[in-house]
């Protein structure tokens, strides 16, 4: 049958990671896979690129980790459930391993930080807490993997996979 596959994250701001997303979910639409979209907190500036590529997409309104209404409304996924469950940051880690553990799905954890990069103590403690238990994590530089073996990520789950930018597409087109 089609893969389900359930992303998580925070928002859909302007950023790397949440750039990837509007890419990666159309991307994987096209390849058959049936793709769903939580944003927890807000929808952000990218929300709408990535509907209009056709991908399901539902904000929470969440204004806390524990208002679970919210997620239950926005997750209106009735008898649909995922095949796997893709999170980004903390906090969506958090809600995502419960949707993940009630639909007995994988659950994967995208990183997208570069070397060295550090959390606030409680978002620090939430990863780290949570970092044994992915079924796997997708990070994008091999340069990153000793900040995730630190912090409990097990070695043989994590998979780097490099950004892929066209260097072609960033070179100047006319003389300064």
């Amino acid at each position: 049958g089609v893969m389900r596959a359930l992303f998580v994250t925070r928002h859909l701001r302007v950023g790397g990671a949440q750039r990837n997303w509007t890419i990666l979910l159309p991307g994987l639409a096209e390849r058959g896979f049936d793709v769903f979209l939580v944003t927890l907190e807000e929808e952000g500036e990218l929300f709408e690129d990535v509907r209009a590529n056709g991908i399901r997409a539902s904000c929470a309104g969440m204004g806390s980790t524990l208002d679970v209404r919210a997620l239950r409304r926005a997750l209106a996924l009735g008898r649909w459930r995922p095949d796997l469950v893709v999170s980004h940051d903390e906090r969506s880690h958090l809600i995502a391993r419960r949707l993940a553990r009630s639909a007995r799905a994988p659950h994967v954890a995208s990183d997208h930080g570069g070397p060295g990069f550090r959390l606030k103590l409680h978002r620090e403690l939430i990863l780290r807490l949570l970092a044994p238990g992915f079924d796997a994590t997708v990070t994008v530089s091999a340069r990153r993997v000793p900040d995730l073996l630190r912090r409990g990520f097990r070695r043989e789950r994590v998979h780097v996979v490099e950004n892929g930018v066209d260097a072609d597409a960033l070179r100047p087109v006319r003389a300064r």
